[in-house]
């Protein structure tokens, strides 16, 4: 998968930033088909990227016009169309880069999800809420972005886990450390796919709590995508009372319970850091003199300054329920050998420049 964007994503998928609204997502699920356990979840992953070729199609068709209303027209003109309104689509100069990097802001923003998770606020007032000069975007608009992201993480929370497996099977078995291990597995895997099958079963038995808390949320990051595209299809005919109430319908009731309590845990004592470090992300990376600082120097300050800041913040805050009073370990953060990169890297920071332009 080639990043060819030149704006920084805050979605990565194996180490990858990922752009939903413009990468080839035919060629992304080519790309993730080499994953063994594909089969296994292959639900998940193309009703995602079904899912967001559905919401690319509709945030940038031509927005209410004579021609394509009239559904006699010939599909091809109705599609030129389409193609020549993204030029000046919503008062954008760009409107693909430009919706994308807003939806990268929902993505960061914790806080809105909490707003509509938590507290039921309208997609679109939570949103506008906490990103400014947003003013010319149609609320339909922010809504399908909202779907966009949900759908989004949907994928890249099963594609994680798919590789996480599989990754532990290579390093149970030596790869990067014993010469021949990586040859051995992949013949293994074309010659004797039973065999192989057996090992990965084996991984996935060691944690099926964890396989079956993945399979659960993904699956429910997909339902609520799929509801938040619903609602965005429907969000202009209805009224500021009537889109409160269907926004309270996007989430579970047990999810919405959990989020005022900070959220469902994969791993719970540290996603708070995960969080806070996300929502800082790419600016916490770098000095007062927008210089990249080394991975170390990253890592003492989250280690020493930032993350004991936040810890105690977090504390302080309404319902602390399952906040870890622990700090994250440099390991954790910076990696532990090739196969365990750490948060870092899952962030981009191999990605990021040297310096930021003023």
């Amino acid at each position: 998968m080639e990043a060819f964007m030149i704006y920084p994503s805050s979605m990565r998928i194996l180490g990858s930033p990922f752009y939903p609204l413009t990468h080839d997502l035919d060629d992304l699920n080519e790309y993730l088909l080499d994953l063994f356990l594909y089969k296994d979840y292959v639900y998940i992953v193309e009703q995602s990227l079904a899912l967001l070729e559905h919401i690319k199609d509709e945030i940038f068709q031509a927005p209410h016009s004579d021609s394509y209303l009239n559904k006699s027209l010939d599909t091809a003109l109705i599609r030129n169309e389409n193609l020549q309104s993204r030029h000046t689509l919503y008062g954008l100069e760009s409107p693909e880069s430009e919706l994308e990097m807003l939806l990268f802001t929902i993505h960061r923003n914790s806080a809105i999800r909490l707003l509509v998770e938590g507290r039921g606020y309208p997609v679109h007032s939570a949103i506008r809420s906490q990103v400014d000069d947003i003013t010319n975007i149609p609320d339909d608009v922010l809504v399908y972005l909202y779907a966009a992201m949900k759908a989004s993480q949907a994928l890249m929370e099963v594609v994680s886990w798919m590789f996480e497996v599989e990754n532990e099977l290579f390093e149970k078995h030596g790869v990067g450390t014993i010469q021949g291990a990586a040859e051995r597995l992949s013949d293994t895997e074309e010659n004797y796919p039973e065999i192989y099958t057996t090992l990965i079963n084996e991984i996935r038995s060691e944690n099926l709590e964890g396989e079956v808390d993945t399979a659960l949320y993904s699956s429910i990051l997909l339902g609520e995508a799929k509801r938040a595209r619903l609602l965005a299809s429907v969000y202009p005919s209805l009224d500021e009372a009537k889109r409160q109430k269907e926004s309270l319908h996007l989430v579970q009731q047990s999810k919405r319970e959990a989020s005022t309590k900070g959220g469902k845990k994969r791993w719970p004592e540290y996603r708070w850091a995960r969080e806070y470090i996300k929502s800082k992300w790419p600016s916490i990376a770098y000095d007062d003199s927008q210089i990249l600082m080394t991975k170390r120097q990253l890592i003492l300050m989250l280690v020493d300054k930032l993350l004991p800041e936040e810890l105690e913040r977090q504390k302080h805050l309404p319902n602390p329920e399952g906040i870890s009073k622990r700090i994250p370990g440099e390991k954790a953060l910076g990696g532990n050998g090739t196969n365990k990169p750490g948060w870092l890297v899952e962030f981009g920071y191999n990605e990021l420049p040297k310096h930021l332009s003023p």
